[in-house]
Order: structure tokens, then sequence, then C-alpha cells
């Protein structure tokens, strides 16, 4: 049997959830963390844990933030982007 990259041994991952953004029923986000945020918490996380293997949910990432649109996701908070890239390259 292959074993495949995206097949992880649950008991032995370390699961979190990373909030994002939720929208502000202006039209817009309020943001919690931008993808450059994530990215910095997610750099001290894994140090942390000394890399053990893990999944992290960004909650919030797509539309204007958490529950906007769903269970739609194909587009990314641009409130969330890196200032030199689209929303979807961040």
């Amino acid at each position: 049997m292959k074993k495949f990259d995206y097949n992880y041994d649950y008991p032995k991952t370390m699961m979190m959830k990373m909030p994002m953004a939720f929208p502000d029923r202006k039209g817009g986000s309020t943001v919690i963390n931008t993808f450059a945020d994530a990215l910095e918490i997610i750099k001290r996380v894994d140090a942390i844990t000394l890399g053990m293997p893990k999944i992290i949910y960004l909650v919030g990432w797509q539309y204007n933030g958490h529950d906007d649109k769903y269970p739609d996701f194909f587009e990314v908070n641009e409130a969330l982007k890196l200032p030199d890239k689209t929303a979807h390259e961040s």
C-alpha cells in the first residue's frame, strides 16, 4: 500500500485553528491575522514544538472572513494579502 504525503497519523499530529478574519457587517473584513502574521505565528509554533507534524487550519481566509458566503471558498480575502502580492499568491 502506497503512503501519501497528505496522510497524517492524527494521534501524533498537532492540530490548531488560526483565526484570520471575520465580516465587519459593512461589506468588509475585521482582520485578526494577515498571511504575514500567520506565517510568523506558524514559524514560532514550529520552533516551540520542535518540528512536530502539525495541521493549522486558517479560519476566515476566504471572502470577507469566517462564515462569509459559506460553503463557497473560491475567493481569497484581499485584506489578508502581502503588500507586493495578490491575495491568491499570498
